[in-house]
This record gives C-alpha cells, sequence and structure tokens, in this order.
C-alpha cells in the first residue's frame, strides 16, 4: 500500500530530474504535573562532587 502511494506521489509531485522535494513538521509536546511520589529535591550543599569537578573531567581542563 505504502508503495504505490510513494509511486504514484512521485508521478504527480517529482521535479524534472526525478526527485521528489518535502517537508514536513514535528510537533513536540510534553506535559508534567507534581505528585507527591516524585523525588524531592536535596539541600543546597549537599552534593558529594562538584559540577565544577564533573565537567572538568578526568585531567582537570
Amino acid at each position: 500500500l505504502f508503495a504505490r502511494a510513494a509511486e504514484i506521489y512521485a508521478e504527480r509531485f517529482s521535479d524534472p530530474d526525478g526527485r521528489v522535494r518535502a517537508s514536513f513538521s514535528i510537533v513536540w509536546m510534553s506535559g508534567w504535573a507534581p505528585d507527591a511520589s516524585q523525588q524531592k529535591p536535596l539541600k543546597p550543599g549537599s552534593a558529594k562532587v562538584s559540577l565544577k569537578t564533573v565537567l572538568e573531567g578526568p585531567e582537570g581542563h
């Protein structure tokens, strides 16, 4: 079914060089609502490793 649809589309809408030019849109949606079961944030300063150390990498660059 889809192969035949692609053939028909190519016959009707292809360029003189045989290419079919097409564009498409992507729609992305995300939803979130707070819930009592979600993890709670840690207190400031309670991290075991600083973000700076992690971002610098193993060589400290």
